[in-house]
C-alpha cells in the first residue's frame, strides 16, 4: 500500500455549512467527523447521517452533495489510491489508530496551514490503516494471516519458511502473493513496515535511535540509518529533528 499519494489535507472548526452545496473532486476524498452532524445523498438518492467519530469515503468523479445539520469540526483528505477499494461513497468509524494520526494532524495544520512532509506522513498512515481495516477481508485467508504474523513479530528476523509454515503455502505461492497485493517480495515489505514503524517512533517519542532500531527488527543501529535514509531520504536523527513533535 505504499502507491496513495495525498494531495490535500485540511482542517475546518466550528463550520455552520459547507462552502458548496456539492462538489466533484478529480481524487477520493475523505470527510472525518470530529465534531457535530452532517448529511450526504448517496448513489440511491437517500440520506446518510454522519456522526462524530465517523467518516465518509467519497470516489472520485462523484458528485458529493452534504449539508450541516449540527455545527461541525472536521478534517478533509484528499488523495489517490492506484487500486481504489470502493467506486461508492460509504460511511466507517475511525478506531483509535486513526484517532491518534487526526489528533497530530490537527496539532500541525495549526503550525502552519499548507501540506508538507509531515501531513502527508500522517495524513498516509491514516488512509493506509483505513483501507487495512476495511480490505483486509477481501484478502486470501493465507495472506491475512501472514500479515498479522509479519505484525506480531516486526521486532525480529522473520523467514520465508516461516511464512511458508504458518500459511501453509510454498515460498513460491507467498511470494506470489506479497506481489499481487502489495508489490512487494516479503522481506520488501517487512522492511517497509519497519521504516514506516520507526518514522512514528521518532517523532512521537523520545525513545534513542538504537532502541527504536531494536524495536522494530534491526540489530545493526548503523544498517538501520542506511536503510532508513535509502527509504526516508534523510537519517533518523535528521528525521527526528525536522519531523519530531
Amino acid at each position: 500500500m505504499d502507491n496513495i499519494s495525498v494531495q490535500l489535507y485540511m482542517y475546518f472548526d466550528n463550520k455552520e455549512n459547507f462552502d458548496y452545496e456539492y462538489e466533484t473532486y478529480d481524487c477520493d476524498v475523505l470527510f472525518i467527523l470530529e465534531r457535530g452532524e452532517f448529511v450526504y445523498i448517496d448513489e440511491k438518492g437517500e440520506r446518510v447521517t454522519v456522526n462524530q467519530g465517523e467518516m465518509v469515503f467519497c470516489p472520485r468523479k462523484y458528485t458529493f452533495r452534504r449539508y450541516v445539520n449540527k455545527s461541525i469540526s472536521l478534517h478533509m483528505i484528499k488523495f489517490s489510491y492506484d487500486d481504489s477499494f470502493s467506486k461508492i461513497t460509504k460511511k466507517y468509524c475511525i478506531n483509535s489508530r486513526m484517532k491518534e494520526d487526526l489528533e497530530r494532524l490537527k496539532i500541525l495544520w495549526e503550525k502552519a496551514r499548507k501540506l508538507d512532509f509531515e501531513k502527508i506522513h500522517y495524513c498516509s498512515d491514516f488512509v493506509r490503516e483505513m483501507l487495512i481495516s476495511h480490505i483486509t477481508p477481501r484478502y486470501p485467508s493465507s495472506l491475512n494471516i501472514i500479515i498479522k504474523y509479519i505484525s506480531d513479530n516486526i521486532c525480529r528476523s522473520i523467514t520465508n519458511k516461516e511464512l511458508c509454515d504458518i500459511s501453509f503455502l510454498s515460498e513460491t505461492s507467498v511470494i506470489s502473493l506479497m506481489k499481487r497485493y502489495f508489490n512487494k517480495t516479503p522481506n520488501e515489505y517487512i522492511t517497509w513496515m519497519r521504516i514506516t514503524m520507526s518514522q512514528k517512533l521518532l517523532s512521537e517519542t523520545d525513545s534513542t535511535v538504537k532502541s527504536i532500531a531494536f524495536s522494530v527488527g534491526f540489530n545493526d543501529n548503523l544498517y538501520f540509518s542506511k536503510v532508513f535514509k535509502k527509504y526516508v531520504g534523510i537519517t533518523p536523527i535528521e528525521f527526528r529533528k525536522k519531523y519530531s513533535l
